[in-house]
């Protein structure tokens, strides 16, 4: 019996079934390997579909493909071939993965902020560090107050310009102890607190809006007890008033002690709740 040819590549191929381990080991390797080479997705390409499609083609396999998956992987992505000095397997691949989830991490993020174009190309616009900032803070805005899409959507991105703009200024000052900045900073605080008063979320409206609803509750709560009193007080009457009816069922001659002019309208009364 011939000794069977040792090698990578064969003329014929096996179709492989991946676990789902070695499918998320393949894509931790080439989300990274593709964002720090998009000319590598083709137009009309997105990310996820370019990945999609090479492990779909590793498990068919093809011509004188590699017998295992990563090793099919690889080649179909060209790993194998002028990437000499990127290590997959240590410190590179590890921040290259951890870049990846990240960007993935904001695009989620991202999916809850405005979706209109002008404010993704605003986003888009930003180095990879402060388009991270700008995503975290619009999404802590939106979820810590009630902010819509048409007329708090300017005031809240000039929030984010100055916060962005602040931030530059004390990187720039904690770095250089010669820049002078002060003003620079005051002014761009003051647009800073006028922009969030304008959104009515500045420390001291949500306190007084705090001190307002407090007010409102004690006034109501006030206004409630006065009306139970006034309840209870007319309940009281009419309980004394049919205590005295019932006296005087059992006792017509009381009638006699009443004045003429009110023993006529008492009769009456009697013979109503009679009817009754």
């Amino acid at each position: 019996m011939p000794k069977k040819k040792s090698g990578k590549a064969e003329s014929t191929y096996a179709v492989l079934d991946p676990t789902q381990e070695e499918i998320r080991i393949a894509k931790d390797m080439l989300k990274p390997y593709y964002l720090n080479n998009p000319d590598k997705i083709t137009d009309g390409e997105d990310l996820e579909s370019k990945i999609d499609g090479i492990i779909e083609r590793a498990k068919i396999g093809y011509k004188y493909c590699p017998k295992t998956f990563m090793g099919r992987i690889k080649a179909i992505a060209g790993l194998n071939v002028g990437l000499a000095n990127v290590n997959w397997g240590k410190k590179q691949n590890y921040h290259n993965v951890r870049e990846a989830k990240i960007e993935e991490a904001l695009n989620e993020k991202q999916e809850e902020l405005y979706p209109g174009i002008s404010a993704q190309e605003l986003r888009k616009a930003l180095p990879k560090d402060e388009r991270r900032r700008w995503i975290e803070r619009e999404s802590y805005y939106r979820k810590e107050f009630d902010l819509n899409n048409a007329s708090d959507l300017p005031l809240l991105l000039q929030v984010l310009t100055e916060e962005m703009i602040q931030y530059r200024l004390i990187l720039k000052k904690l770095t250089d102890q010669n820049a002078n900045l002060d003003k620079q900073m005051s002014e761009s605080y003051t647009r800073l607190n006028k922009a969030l008063e304008n959104l009515g979320i500045t420390r001291r409206q949500r306190q007084l809006l705090t001190q307002e609803t407090e007010g409102s509750i004690a006034k109501l709560a006030e206004i409630l007890e006065a009306k139970k009193k006034k309840l209870d007080a007319i309940r009281e009457k009419d309980l004394q008033e049919e205590r005295a009816m019932t006296e005087l069922r059992k006792d017509p001659s009381v009638l006699e002690k009443i004045p003429a002019e009110l023993r006529e309208i008492t009769s009456k009364a009697m013979t109503m709740e009679d009817w009754d």
